[in-house]
C-alpha cells in the first residue's frame, strides 16, 4: 500500500522531547517514529532512505509500504495511522487502511493549529497544544463522546498519554493527573489524590508517579513497584526508562539507578551514559562513546560501536549507528531482521 500527500522535507528537532540530551545528529524526529512503532506492536520499524523523500514502513512478513508528508517536522506512527505535526501546528493523518476514519476526521483535524505532540486512541487522535489545551478528533462516525467532553476542559496539561485504546492519562503543570475514558486496571480515581509530581510513566495496565524526592506512587496492575526500595535513587533524573516490572533513572552525572533486573551484574559501575532503554527484566545503557551496555538475564552482551540512538521492545533491542546503519537483536521476527539489516535511515 501506499499514501502520498506531498514531498517530505527537511526534518528539525522542534518540539520533540530527547531522552538524550546530548544528541549528536538531527534525526532524532524519524528516530522518535522507530520508538513508536516499537513500543506499538513490536514488529514495525520505519526507515528514511538517503534521498529523504520518504519514510519506508517494515512489517514482520517482510511487507513495506511508503508515506509521504509535506512540510512535516515531526511524524508519529500508530497501530492505525501515521500522522505529521507541520511547522504551524497543523496535523496531516493518513490512516493505513483507505477509508478507515469517517470525513468529519479530517475535517476536525483541518482546524488544528499550535500542536505539540500526539496520543492515538481506538476512536480518536489527541493533540496537545503549545498552551497546555487538548484538541479532538473523532475518527468513526460514534466515536466516544466522553473523552471529547472530558479533554475540552482539560487545561495546563503539559504531557498527553495513551492509557490502553480506550483512554488518555495528562500530567498537570502543578503535578496533578488527569484521566478521560475507561482502563480496566485503573480509573481517575486512582490517582486523584496525587500532586507534586515530577513526571509519570503510562503503561496500557499502569500508571507510575515520580515525586521530586524519588518516591514511586503507582495505580493500577503494578504490584512490582511495592517491592522496589529505591528510596531516593530515582530523584530528579533527567530521563527514565520504564517497563513492565523495571524502572531506571538517568543521572545528571551519566551514572544509572535502575531496579528490578532479573539478575545481571547490575548498574552501579555505568558512567557516561547518554540514553536508557529497558524491557521486563533488562536495562541497556547508550554510552557516550558509541558503545553500549546491558544488565539483566538474556540482556546478553551487545559489541555493537558508533551507536546514536537505541530502541527497545519486549522482543528485543534495536541501535541506530552515526552512518545511518540498523542494528537488531532479540526475538523478532526473521523477516523483519532482513529488512533491518538492509535499510539504513539517512
Amino acid at each position: 500500500m501506499l499514501f502520498r500527500t506531498g514531498l517530505l522535507r527537511r526534518f528539525s528537532i522542534s518540539g520533540l522531547i530527547l531522552d538524550n540530551a546530548e544528541a549528536r545528529t538531527l534525526h532524532f524526529s524519524m528516530q522518535r517514529v522507530f520508538a513508536q512503532l516499537l513500543s506499538t506492536s513490536g514488529n514495525l520499524v520505519a526507515t528514511l532512505p538517503f534521498t529523504g523523500e520518504e519514510f519506508s514502513l517494515y512489517d514482520g512478513q517482510g511487507n513495506s509500504s511508503s508515506f509521504y508528508f509535506e512540510g512535516a517536522q515531526s511524524i508519529s506512527l500508530f497501530s492505525d495511522c501515521a500522522a505529521a505535526i507541520c511547522g504551524d501546528g497543523s496535523v496531516i493523518c493518513q490512516p493505513f487502511e483507505a477509508g478507515a476514519f469517517s470525513p468529519g476526521f479530517q475535517s476536525e483535524l483541518s482546524q488544528w493549529r499550535d500542536t505539540a505532540s500526539l496520543v492515538s486512541l481506538s476512536d480518536c487522535l489527541l493533540g496537545l497544544r503549545r498552551d497546555g489545551t487538548v484538541a479532538y478528533a473523532g475518527k468513526r462516525n460514534g466515536s466516544d463522546g466522553s473523552i471529547r467532553e472530558a479533554v475540552s476542559g482539560w487545561s495546563r496539561v503539559v504531557g498527553l498519554y495513551a492509557a490502553g485504546e480506550h483512554a488518555v492519562v495528562a500530567l498537570c503543570t502543578d503535578g496533578t493527573v488527569r484521566m478521560a475514558g475507561e482502563n480496566p486496571y485503573y480509573s481517575a480515581e486512582s490517582f486523584s489524590q496525587w500532586s507534586g509530581l515530577y513526571t509519570i510513566a503510562v503503561t496500557d495496565t499502569s500508571v507510575l508517579g515520580i515525586l521530586p524526592n524519588g518516591t514511586l506512587l503507582s495505580a493500577g496492575d503494578n504490584g512490582w513497584v511495592r517491592t522496589l526500595d529505591t528510596g531516593s535513587d530515582l530523584a530528579r533524573c533527567i530521563s527514565y526508562s520504564v517497563s513492565e516490572g523495571t524502572i531506571a533513572g538517568l543521572r545528571p552525572d551519566g551514572t544509572v539507578a535502575a531496579y528490578g533486573l532479573a539478575g545481571g551484574s547490575g548498574t552501579a559501575d555505568w558512567t557516561d551514559i547518554i540514553q536508557l532503554r529497558t524491557r521486563p527484566g533488562v536495562v541497556y545503557g547508550l554510552c557516550r562513546d558509541g558503545t553500549v551496555r546491558t544488565s539483566g538475564t538474556g540482556a546478553g552482551e551487545e559489541t555493537w560501536r558508533d551507536i546514536i540512538f537505541l530502541l527497545a521492545s519486549p522482543s528485543g533491542l534495536l541501535g541506530i549507528q552515526n552512518d545511518g546503519t540498523l542494528h537488531i537483536s532479540g526475538d523478532f521476527p526473521a523477516a523483519l531482521q532482513s529488512s533491518v539489516s538492509a535499510a539504513h535511515i539517512w
